[in-house]
């Protein structure tokens, strides 16, 4: 029988079932103990509401509340009392999707900006004529090649079966940070033109944000990356 409540469950309003890691044994707040159930989102006792968000809005998010929902014990998934390492494995490899994911919008963020500054005149010449214009592009666009290699190294890793976690980590920490950065760039390239609804840039600016947090916050990952130096790891 599960009772609680968790907040920001991405697609928590409308998916069809849901994954759930609840206490199955020791003591609350022990990470041993936690097992993966698969919940059907139409179980009695289930209340499923969606959150509203700055960005990201095409993808859903809910808060979900149990109470006393009965849940059969073939509905277990994986090993009783293991759900905390499976999570792990599936946290690690959401990092590498949430780089990649950097790396789009900030692509996106770079073509708008180079488009922009082509096009948009000021003083008789495009924007593109101010070297401060330029050379902020150009960084955008090493800072992005930085990120991307590092993205498809932790998903090489991964496809070629070797160790990709502190890889994942480190991709995910610097591609989240750069498309925030370039997204910032972007909106302030484009002045008072990037500030309008109207504008894409200013939906990557309020998208980048949350990939900050989501797989693990940026700190987490900083502290994952540090151990993993001390144990041996070398970038």
């Amino acid at each position: 029988m599960l009772d609680g409540t968790k907040i920001y469950i991405t697609n928590g309003s409308i998916a069809d079932d849901l994954l759930v890691v609840a206490r199955t044994d020791g003591e609350p707040g022990r990470l041993r103990g936690l097992s993966v159930l698969l919940v059907d989102g139409e179980t009695p006792g289930l209340t499923r509401s969606p959150m509203r968000k700055v960005g990201m809005r095409a993808a859903d998010l809910g808060e979900l509340h149990f109470d006393g929902c009965v849940v059969e014990a073939d509905r277990l998934v994986g090993e009783e009392n293991t759900g905390f390492r499976e999570c792990l494995t599936v946290l690690s490899q959401g990092r590498i999707f949430g780089g990649a994911l950097a790396c789009g919008l900030g692509r996106a963020a770079l073509d708008a900006t180079i488009s922009h500054a082509m096009t948009r005149e000021q003083f008789g010449a495009p924007l593109a004529a101010l070297q401060a214009v330029r050379f902020n592009v150009a960084d955008m666009a090493a800072r992005l090649a930085a990120a991307r290699t590092l993205v498809y190294r932790a998903a090489a890793a991964l496809a070629g079966g070797h160790p990709y976690e502190t890889d994942a980590s480190i991709a995910k920490l610097v591609a989240s940070e750069c498309a925030t950065w370039m997204a910032e760039r972007a909106m302030h390239l484009h002045g008072a033109a990037g500030f309008m609804v109207d504008s894409p840039v200013q939906r990557y600016y309020r998208d980048c944000k949350i990939l900050e947090y989501g797989e693990g916050t940026n700190e987490v990952q900083r502290e994952m990356i540090f151990e993993a130096l001390v144990a041996g790891y070398r970038p």
